[in-house]
């Protein structure tokens, strides 16, 4: 019936003002199927225009959710953070000075500047009374010593640096070595260790504090990780005691009337 109704209207439209009464009555018969039409079409129109409002609503309630989302996690990496500097600062507030000398606290501020250095630079500097050559430490162990100054910074270079050589001892039999770096990540080298000296796996490294030692005796450097006989002494390594990789805060051993 819709079909016929529209193909009678176009034919009075071909017709034009000749049969004016004729269309006029054609037209009100089909005013009630027009309205069919677009009553029909409505619940549609109107459906589009929900799913479209509710689409809107739904992107600015996930964008919302993700930005709150990503501000918690910032706000644990924060308290995590948080937690890990606190341990390391109350682990240093136990370190207790060796006689003669007297220690100043620092910031880490950066690591190495290039590929090629095992250093981080710290925020004391000479106006708190650091010198080159002095001792670095954290609660942990020893993490290397002073290799230059400035008024309000410093750089230090750490035990793996392979320029770096330690006096130690072994804890339990007391024979002394020395311990040089081979790079961050790789364990420290041990030599002048007899090979007759039993040396244990896992046993701690302290600095030896001999004469010219930069290094007073008794901080932790390292514990032992592999033992083998060598030629002529044992081929030793051991793994430095501090993670100097996630350092915040150290103490600069100086002389008592320098601070």
């Amino acid at each position: 019936m819709l079909v016929l109704a529209i193909l009678g209207s176009c034919t009075l439209l071909a017709l034009g003002g000749r049969l004016d009464p004729v269309r006029n009555e054609v037209r009100d018969v089909l005013a009630p199927v027009r309205r069919l039409g677009k009553s029909a079409l409505a619940p549609i129109g109107s459906a589009a225009a929900i799913v479209t409002r509710r689409a809107a609503d739904l992107q600015k309630e996930n964008d919302l959710l993700r930005k709150q989302l990503d501000d918690a996690r910032a706000a644990s990496l924060r308290y995590q953070d948080a937690v890990r500097e606190r341990r390391e600062l109350l682990a240093l507030s136990r370190f207790s000075d060796p006689d003669g000398l007297t220690s100043v606290e620092a910031r880490v501020n950066g690591g190495a500047l290039n590929n090629f250095d095992e250093t981080i630079e710290i925020n004391r500097g000479s106006s708190s009374g650091v010198t080159v050559d002095a001792p670095v430490v954290t609660g942990a162990g020893l993490v290397g010593r002073v290799a230059s100054v400035t008024s309000g910074s410093s750089t230090v270079q750490l035990v793996t640096d392979p320029s770096s050589s330690v006096g130690v001892r072994l804890s339990k039999s007391g024979d002394v070595g020395v311990a040089r770096g081979q790079h961050r990540g790789e364990p420290l080298e041990i030599g002048l260790i007899d090979l007759d000296t039993k040396v244990g796996p896992k046993e701690v490294l302290v600095t030896s504090g001999l004469d010219r030692s930069r290094f007073p005796a008794g901080i932790p450097v390292a514990l032992v990780r592999s033992v083998r006989s060598g030629t002529i002494e044992q081929e030793v390594t051991a793994v430095p005691v501090v993670d100097l990789g996630h350092v915040s805060f150290v103490k600069v051993l100086v002389p008592a009337k320098a601070a």
